[in-house]
Formats: structure tokens, C-alpha cells, sequence
């Protein structure tokens, strides 16, 4: 099994790091740095599943446990994200292998598993388009659920943020 530890190994947030700057761009590097500034700490909240060869870190999949409400009931889903395989090491079956590998263990804790990919990628896999509700514009008066306009919220603005003594966060609704 591929199935890695990050407490377990104090090199491999790095290394996964690098091999998704590899993968996807350099910006990955400031994404998880913003994540952990709030407090998400990747090697805490994401279990991943590498493969190596010849020492290197070839290719990534991890899966967070995501509490969401399905029909009215709070479940748990399992997330795959950051998907990657270094561009030397494509084609030749590491992602099949860490996908088979985390959906068996997926399939172990949680009822479903979603992922946000290229659908030609993923349907293999048994994945299928689930389409997202969206709006645009004003909501019908009846509809409007908050008495200002909405606004943007920012991790730089304290006022926006902030964490208590037990260390959870308060996020401002975006409302002026």
C-alpha cells in the first residue's frame, strides 16, 4: 500500500509540495501557505497516498474528511484532491494505482467520495458530473437572507478572521 504518513515522515510535506509545483506551477507553494494560515495544516488534515521511484516522489493523491449536510443530514465525505504526477513520470499508471488505493480506503470510512477534475480523467474511476448550483444578480425579495449587501472577506483583515483561545476560527459574514 502507498498510503503515507506525514507524522511519520517530517521530509514528505516538502517533497509533495515540490512534486505539486512540479506537476501544476509554483503557485501551489503560496496556496498551502495561506491554508496554514488559517490554520489548515495540510500533513494534519489530509491523508496522502504517494508513489516513489528510485527515491523520488513521482506521483500524489490525498483525501481529506469533509463533514457535509446531504439532505438535511450531516455526513462525512471523503475529498481526493491534488491529484499529480510529475510530467517525466505520466503515463505509466501512478495515478490508477494511488486512485485504487484510496478509494479501497475510502470505501473503508466514508459513504462517497468527491473530487473537483478534468471529467475525462475521472470517469474511469466511477466519477460523474454533479452539477453546482450557482446565482447571479438579486435574489427575489422574499429570498434575501441577509439584510446588507454581500461583500468579499479577507484573511488580512482581523476584523474578517480570527481565532479564539480554543483555537477555532470566526469567519465575518460577508456582508457591509
Amino acid at each position: 500500500m502507498s498510503r503515507a504518513d506525514y507524522a511519520a515522515d517530517p521530509t514528505l510535506l516538502a517533497r509533495v509540495l515540490d512534486l505539486l509545483g512540479a506537476a501544476f506551477g509554483p503557485w501551489v507553494h503560496d496556496q498551502v501557505g495561506l491554508g496554514s494560515r488559517w490554520g489548515l495544516r495540510w500533513d494534519r488534515c489530509s491523508t496522502p497516498f504517494v508513489r516513489e521511484v528510485d527515491g523520488a516522489l513521482v506521483a500524489h493523491l490525498g483525501v481529506m474528511a469533509v463533514p457535509v449536510v446531504l439532505d438535511g443530514e450531516r455526513r462525512r465525505v471523503g475529498a481526493l484532491h491534488a491529484a499529480a504526477v510529475h510530467p517525466r513520470h505520466r503515463g505509466r499508471g501512478h495515478l490508477r494505482a494511488l486512485m485504487g488505493e484510496a478509494l479501497a480506503w475510502c470505501d473503508e470510512r466514508f459513504e462517497t467520495c468527491a473530487l473537483d477534475g478534468d471529467d475525462a480523467l475521472y470517469a474511469r474511476f466511477g466519477f460523474r458530473r454533479v452539477g453546482e448550483h450557482r446565482f447571479r444578480g438579486p435574489l427575489p425579495p422574499d429570498r434575501v437572507c441577509v439584510a446588507r449587501p454581500l461583500r468579499l472577506t479577507s484573511v488580512d483583515d482581523p476584523a474578517d478572521v480570527r481565532r479564539d483561545e480554543a483555537g477555532t476560527w470566526h469567519i465575518r459574514a460577508g456582508a457591509t
